[in-house]
């Protein structure tokens, strides 16, 4: 196997391909372990957030770093079985791994895996390289380039070949990391909703409103009648009366927001039967109008915005139910938290109602204005490690003491855990970074306060009631056995 240097012998040659060939599968395989190993979050993060930008690229729905040890294991086959062909694979990876930095440029962000494979590449190119071939090389080379460059935007959005340095939809940097506005509307994707929600229902009501105007108009017209008799005849007959019951009912419900009225008893609840009237009038009058429109051709194209799910990854937290459960919650929260505290009692309550059918999974998200917060969520793993986190955590949420060392232990000791193994595993800061993985995940979601829960893919946050809960879980519920049919 002549390669471009004569001064390496091709066994000494085949000794290189096969360490490098070896290096990048490791490679490879360290990328796609990105995500579940938070010392390599740690390693990446130190130098930039250019792993995390580019966790997600696939090609076919099959991941960039999977197609990279497959390529690896197939460039070992060759290398073992016909070494001189090895010119073709190394030149196609090149053309690739070209695309790949030019991604990276064009983004700014630096990946440290990308960048170890390419030198990889380049090395696997120079090793393998072949005079008599250079041209062929070149083309392999090109024709890869020319396709990653086509399918890699196209199948990954987000992903740009602009101009290196050019901002694209870069919103800020912040030293070496950037902020992209793609990111910042997935951080802000449940507020963004919100307003989506607010100005859906603003063109909804002016667009029924014009629905309502038009039908009855066009109603009253084909009848050769004015508009006011078309309403006396079609729609105040069926209004029913207001009662007195229903006026009280309705001061009842909102005495707290009457509570600032200057005048009698009398007055208001003469102003309130005149509102409950004209509200009953309305709703009679879109009613009827409803029944015109299939008359009038009116179909209504107007969506109302989808609530956006989360993917959440909760691998390495402590779970309680059915891993298969059709419906999971996620819960992010902080035990000093007062709110926390308090939704703590209606979550056992869920826990106990739905048993099996739901998966309820526990993530930390200690506040910093909390002291000893992480500390504390150190703890329950601790905890658990001896196998009593959940009970554990209910001691947390139920206290009222100042958490420190001694009375996270005194806790541990109270449940008849081993207080010396428990004082080891804290003091050590076994769990440290399994907490701060959490917390990046939290941060990964956009999540700003405690408690936050994701029930399928939907968040829910502050002081939920039980009632609350059930409703969106039995929804769901509802949804999964619908699938099942």
């Amino acid at each position: 196997m002549k390669g471009v240097s004569g001064m390496v012998s091709d066994k000494a040659r085949f000794r290189v391909l096969l360490a490098l060939c070896s290096t990048g599968l490791l490679i490879s395989i360290l990328s796609g372990l990105y995500d579940k190993l938070p010392v390599l979050q740690a390693l990446c993060g130190s130098v930039s957030d250019g792993c995390s930008d580019t966790a997600g690229v696939g090609l076919f729905g099959v991941p960039l770093w999977l197609w990279g040890a497959l390529f690896y294991v197939l460039a070992l086959l060759i290398l073992w079985r016909f070494p001189e062909w090895m010119v073709f694979p190394a030149a196609g990876a090149f053309g690739i791994e070209a695309a790949l930095a030019w991604i990276m440029i064009a983004m700014q962000a630096l990946c440290v895996f990308c960048v170890a494979n390419f030198f990889v590449v380049l090395l696997l190119v120079i090793f393998s390289f072949r005079k008599s071939f250079l041209w062929q090389m070149l083309s392999v080379s090109l024709l890869f380039f020319i396709l990653a460059v086509f399918l890699l935007p196209q199948q990954n959005k987000g992903l740009s070949f602009g101009a290196p340095g050019g901002r694209h939809d870069i919103a800020a940097r912040l030293g070496s990391q950037i902020v992209t506005e793609e990111r910042l509307a997935q951080m802000i994707g449940h507020r963004l909703f919100e307003l989506e929600k607010e100005i859906y229902r603003l063109k909804r009501d002016r667009l029924e409103q014009m629905i309502v105007d038009r039908v009855l108009q066009e109603e009253a017209n084909a009848r050769g009648i004015p508009l006011e008799q078309l309403l006396n005849e079609e729609v105040l007959p069926n209004v029913t009366p207001v009662t007195d019951e229903e006026v009280d009912d309705y001061y009842l419900a909102n005495r707290a927001k009457l509570k600032d009225w200057k005048g009698s008893m009398e007055d208001l609840k003469v102003r309130i039967r005149g509102f409950l009237e004209q509200e009953r009038r309305l709703n009679g009058l879109v009613k009827y109008a409803r029944t015109l429109e299939p008359k009038y051709g009116v179909v209504v194209y107007l969506e109302e915005p989808r609530i956006p799910l989360m993917d959440v990854r909760i691998d390495g937290n402590y779970s309680t139910g059915r891993s298969n459960a059709p419906v999971t919650v996620v819960e992010f929260s902080d035990y000093q938290c007062p709110v926390c505290r308090s939704v703590h009692t209606v979550a056992r309550r869920l826990k106990d109602h739905y048993r099996e059918q739901v998966r309820w999974v526990f993530k930390d998200y200690p506040l910093r204005k909390h002291r000893n917060s992480r500390m504390t969520a150190e703890a329950a793993r601790c905890a658990g490690e001896q196998g009593k986190f959940w009970e554990y955590q209910d001691i947390l949420f139920s206290s009222r003491e100042e958490f420190n060392p001694e009375s996270l232990e005194r806790f541990a000791v109270d449940l008849g855990l081993s207080g010396e193994l428990f004082q080891e595993c804290l003091s050590s800061g076994k769990f440290g970074e399994a907490v701060q993985k959490d917390l990046q995940e939290a941060e990964r979601l956009g999540l700003d306060r405690t408690p936050s829960f994701i029930v399928n893919g939907r968040l829910m946050t502050g002081g939920l009631s039980f009632e609350q809960f059930e409703e969106v879980i039995n929804e769901e519920l509802g949804k999964a056995k619908d699938k099942s049919r």
